[in-house]
């Protein structure tokens, strides 16, 4: 467009719905001026500067807030005078979005001012699928300072949210205690609480050519973060452990600057506390050093914070090195000093009476994630293995304990067995996964008592079919010989079960579970037959893990 006549007089009645922002693009810096598109003119200023004749930019800033106050007026039905307007919609085609920042008209093609003042942002909210935004960036003349408009793109056409398919709680019932199971789960205040456990995928592992499957507007951190909190939000659990960015009395997997930036300050604002560990090492990235690591949330006001443990595998493995041949040390040092963590918590429930390392409701609720790569098979037994053999130490034989992480490891593996039976199935224990010698080292059994939360889904005598359809129909998501869910890691090249819930048997009991997520949520059957496409992410799930969560009860077993 041409640039207009700077001595041209511009009115209220004479600003109408043809205007749209310029902003500055991200290589040049925050905009020093305003400028917006008038009727096939540019006017240009920063109130009172413009490009000769402040009249025309001063007027136009000072009369755009009536304006828009009369469009809004108009969308209410309210009467008011249109004359003015040459381009006034019907009221029936305004739509509101944010009403500190303007208005969505529906129907025309005029393009709507959407930001009242330069470096605001404009989050689009109501109904808006479909509608486009134009962006630009202005160039300065350096012959005479003025400003003119370049790099003007419109995108594409808003997309819908994506609606999440809901995820209950259900209830485990025993039959001969109640002939009827509930959907949500009823918490006896002071003894039952809500755990859930979430690897939550750290934005520094996010790709498009890894992530195929997935829209690549829907791997933006900006959309999956937003996702994953309302996802989070959604199930209202006490104690969130997450690996990579954060955790509720919960775990879950957070990259440090997102713990700090997002989910910290948004999880607080709901009365959760925080407890983050990073990683010994940083990943570079093209951007710089991103670290990421485990985050347990709580909420305050149910919990109070005894003592925290932060554990280093890699710092931990010096002992085993040491007790390798002398030329086995240097590659040993390679292979088992990995920058994975875990990070344990030991909580007092609010209004605990008792007193000492017996509390009757105390817990102690470790969050971690275990090395990932398939060669590596002894390093991920020996971080397992480290790992209970220091919980060990901090819970002894009386205080509750609940392991929530990625292990990394599938069911039947050794370091699933090493968990749930205290002991090592050397059957798991192939001599090609040892190429160090290291398993005679470890110690391969506890007295812990573990089980697996999700497990109680295979337990006889909770219901009948004709009774709890949903309770059944969860069964059929779970692995009948693994005793586990079929998925909680769904990807390109894998589809199985990697995350857990671990819980004392002997302490805790569990008494409902969150709803495994449907095969049709994802874009399939069953898991055997999976399509081309059907993976995680996606619009709707913004991780490639599920989030786990169950619910307990303490057992006088203390």
């Amino acid at each position: 467009m041409e640039n207009s006549d700077s001595t041209a007089a511009t009115t209220s009645d004479d600003i109408c719905c043809e205007v749209f922002p310029i902003t500055s693009s991200p290589s040049s810096g925050p905009p020093t001026h305003i400028a917006f598109f008038h009727r096939g003119r540019v006017v240009e200023g920063n109130r009172g500067r413009i490009s000769g004749n402040a009249g025309v930019g001063e007027c136009f800033l000072d009369s755009w807030e009536k304006h828009l106050l009369r469009h809004h007026h108009a969308a209410s039905g309210s009467a008011v005078d249109r004359d003015g307007c040459k381009s006034w919609p019907p009221s029936e085609t305004v739509c509101s979005f944010d009403e500190r920042v303007g208005l969505v008209i529906s129907g025309v093609k005029d393009w709507v001012k959407m930001a009242s003042k330069v470096g605001c942002w404009s989050i689009p909210i109501g109904n808006v699928s479909g509608f486009s935004f134009k962006l630009g960036s202005l160039g300065m003349n350096a012959l005479d300072n003025s400003f003119h408009p370049k790099n003007l793109t419109v995108a594409d056409p808003t997309i819908s949210w994506s609606t999440m398919h809901p995820r209950c709680i259900f209830q485990l019932v025993d039959l001969k205690k109640s002939e009827h199971i509930d959907t949500e789960v009823k918490i006896s205040e002071g003894e039952s609480f809500k755990v859930l456990s979430y690897n939550i995928l750290s934005d520094v592992y996010v790709t498009e050519q890894k992530y195929i499957c997935c829209p690549p507007w829907a791997l933006t951190w900006e959309y999956r973060w937003h996702n994953l909190l309302h996802e989070i939000m959604k199930y209202d659990a006490d104690i969130l452990s997450s690996r990579v960015d954060v955790v509720y009395n919960f775990g879950c997997q957070v990259q440090s600057d997102h713990f700090e930036k997002f989910f910290k300050p948004e999880l607080s604002k709901c009365g959760y506390s925080a407890i983050y560990k990073n990683k010994t090492d940083a990943l570079f990235t093209g951007n710089g050093y991103v670290i990421d690591g485990c985050a347990t949330f709580f909420r305050s006001a149910q919990w109070v914070e005894v003592r925290t443990y932060e554990l280093e595998y890699g710092g931990g493995a010096s002992s085993l090195i040491d007790a390798l041949e002398s030329r086995q040390g240097p590659e040993a040092r390679i292979r088992l000093s990995k920058n994975n963590v875990a990070v344990a918590v030991i909580l007092d429930m609010v209004g605990n009476s008792s007193v000492g390392e017996a509390s009757q409701h105390r817990v102690c609720v470790a969050n971690t994630h275990i090395h990932s790569s398939k060669q590596l098979s002894d390093v991920k037994l020996y971080q397992v293995a480290y790992l209970i053999s220091e919980l060990e130490k901090i819970v002894g034989s009386t205080t509750p304990l609940l392991i929530c992480g990625d292990m990394n490891s599938e069911p039947k593996s050794g370091p699933y067995s090493l968990l749930v039976n205290g002991k090592v199935d050397h059957t798991c224990l192939k001599e090609e996964t040892d190429p160090l010698g290291i398993y005679q080292h470890l110690k391969l059994q506890h007295s812990l008592g573990l089980a697996s939360a999700y497990s109680a889904l295979l337990k006889p005598g909770h219901g009948r079919e004709d009774q709890n359809i949903l309770f059944f129909s969860q069964r059929r998501m779970m692995d009948q010989k693994t005793g586990e869910p079929l998925f909680t890691n769904w990807s390109r090249n894998f589809k199985g079960t990697l995350d857990y819930i671990f819980y004392t048997g002997k302490h805790l009991k569990v008494e409902g579970l969150l709803e495994l997520p449907r095969f049709e949520s994802i874009g399939t059957s069953n898991i055997s037959t999976a399509i081309s496409g059907a993976a995680l992410p996606s619009p709707c799930w913004s991780s490639d893990h599920i989030a786990l969560m169950a619910s307990f009860k303490f057992t006088n077993s203390q």
